[in-house]
C-alpha cells in the first residue's frame, strides 16, 4: 500500500516503487502515436486518462509565466472551460506543480480553492491530480473529477501519475526540438535570422507571390566602415555595435518583416506585403533608425552608418534569387555613390532614394 500523508484537505499520494508499474492499455499508445499536432496529443491523453480511470471528467492545464494555470483540453462532463486560467497560488495545482507531487482531494466541498469550489458546485465531489513532471520540469497539471467520492485505488492514482510523466516528457522533447530548431535558424550573436531561415522563408514568398500575386520587397544592406571599427576597438565593441544596429532595425520593421544576418556586417530584410512603390519607404525607415542617434556602446559613442539596396518582383524573373541579385545591385550602387544611402533597383534602373529628410 502506498505510504499517505494528509495535509489539510489533500491527500498526499506517494507510490511505492519497490513493485512494478501498473500496465497502461496498448489502444492509449497507439493513439498517442497516431496523434500528429500537440492539440491531438493532450486531447488523447485526456480521453484515455478519463476512460482509464473511470473518473467522469480529465483535464490538462499548463503554468504560464504569470503564475497561472490555463486549461488545454478536457474530456467527459461539463468542468472548466478550455482557455479559464486560475492563478496558481493558494490552488491545489499550486502545491502540485510546487511539491511535484500526486494529491487526491476526497472531498472538495471542504478544499476551500476557487477551482475545487467551482468544480464541487458542478457536482463534483472528489478530485485526483498529477503532475506534468520531468527531469526537474513541471509543465503543469493532469486531473481527473469523479461526481461519486470513490474507494481510493493506489494502482489508478499510479496510472495517472505515470501518464503525466510521459506527457511531460514529450513536452520537454517537444521543447527541446523547437529550441535547437530556433538555433539553427537564428544568428547567435544578434538573435535575428539567418540565411539558412532566409532561404526557407524566401521560397514560401516566392510561391505565394507566383500563385497568389501576393507582394513582397528585398532589402539589402551593410554597415558602412565597419572592419574600421573591428580593427580600432576590437571585436568585441565590434559585437556591441551588431546588436545595437539590429535592434535599430527591429525597432522600425514589422512583425511580418524578416529581418536577417547574412553574415560579417551584411544583413537582409525580406517585406513580406510590401508593393514595389511602398520599398523606398522601407528604405527611409530603416536608414532613420540607423541615423537618429549615435551608438552608446559603454561609454564610447560611434556614429554608425550604412548602405541600403532595395527591390521587388518581376514578371521576367526565373527565381527569387534574381531578386536578391537586384536589390545587391543597388547596394553596391549605393557604395560606389559614398555609402550611408538608398538605391532602388527597378524598371531596369539604379535611382538613388532620396533621405535628406530623414
Amino acid at each position: 500500500m502506498s505510504a499517505q500523508i494528509f495535509l489539510d484537505t489533500f491527500e498526499v499520494i506517494v507510490p511505492e516503487r519497490a513493485g512494478d508499474y501498473p500496465v497502461v492499455p496498448i489502444g492509449f499508445l497507439n493513439d498517442v502515436n497516431k496523434s500528429i499536432t500537440a492539440q491531438e496529443v493532450l486531447n488523447t491523453y485526456a480521453r484515455w486518462c478519463y476512460r482509464i480511470l473511470s473518473g467522469q471528467r480529465c483535464a490538462i492545464a499548463f503554468k504560464n509565466d504569470d503564475d497561472e494555470i490555463i486549461f488545454h483540453s478536457s474530456h467527459g462532463e461539463k468542468g472548466t472551460a478550455q482557455g479559464e486560467r486560475f492563478p496558481l497560488a493558494g490552488s491545489a495545482a499550486g502545491y502540485v506543480i510546487d511539491q511535484r507531487q500526486t494529491v487526491y482531494v476526497p472531498d472538495l466541498s471542504k478544499a476551500g480553492t476557487k477551482g475545487c469550489v467551482m468544480l464541487h458546485n458542478l457536482g463534483y465531489r472528489s478530485l485526483a491530480m498529477s503532475p506534468l513532471a520531468t527531469h526537474g520540469k513541471c509543465f503543469g497539471v493532469i486531473t481527473v473529477g469523479y461526481r461519486d467520492r470513490p474507494d481510493r485505488n493506489s494502482d489508478e492514482f499510479q496510472i495517472l501519475e505515470v501518464m503525466g510523466q510521459c506527457l511531460a516528457q514529450q513536452l520537454l522533447i517537444s521543447e527541446q526540438i523547437a529550441e535547437l530548431s530556433e538555433q539553427a535558424t537564428s544568428d547567435a550573436l544578434t538573435g535575428v535570422r539567418n540565411r539558412h531561415f532566409l532561404d526557407t522563408a524566401a521560397k514560401e514568398v516566392w510561391t505565394d507571390w507566383r500563385e497568389n500575386n501576393t507582394a513582397f520587397g528585398f532589402v539589402s544592406l551593410d554597415i558602412d566602415h565597419f572592419k574600421e571599427v573591428n580593427d580600432k576597438h576590437g571585436h568585441l565593441i565590434g559585437d556591441q555595435v551588431l546588436k545595437v544596429f539590429t535592434q535599430r532595425l527591429n525597432s522600425r520593421l514589422r512583425q511580418s518583416d524578416i529581418l536577417t544576418r547574412l553574415g560579417g556586417e551584411e544583413f537582409a530584410v525580406l517585406a513580406r506585403g510590401t508593393r514595389m512603390t511602398d520599398l523606398p519607404d522601407v528604405g527611409r525607415r530603416l536608414i532613420k533608425a540607423i541615423r537618429s542617434a549615435p551608438f552608446k556602446i559603454g561609454n564610447q559613442r560611434f556614429d554608425v552608418t550604412a548602405s541600403f539596396g532595395v527591390a521587388g518582383p518581376t514578371e521576367s524573373d526565373a527565381s527569387i534569387k534574381d531578386v536578391f541579385k537586384r536589390a545587391d545591385d543597388a547596394l553596391y550602387a549605393a557604395k560606389r555613390a559614398g555609402r550611408n544611402r538608398i538605391f532602388h533597383a527597378a524598371n531596369g534602373t539604379l535611382s538613388e532614394i532620396e533621405t535628406d529628410l530623414v
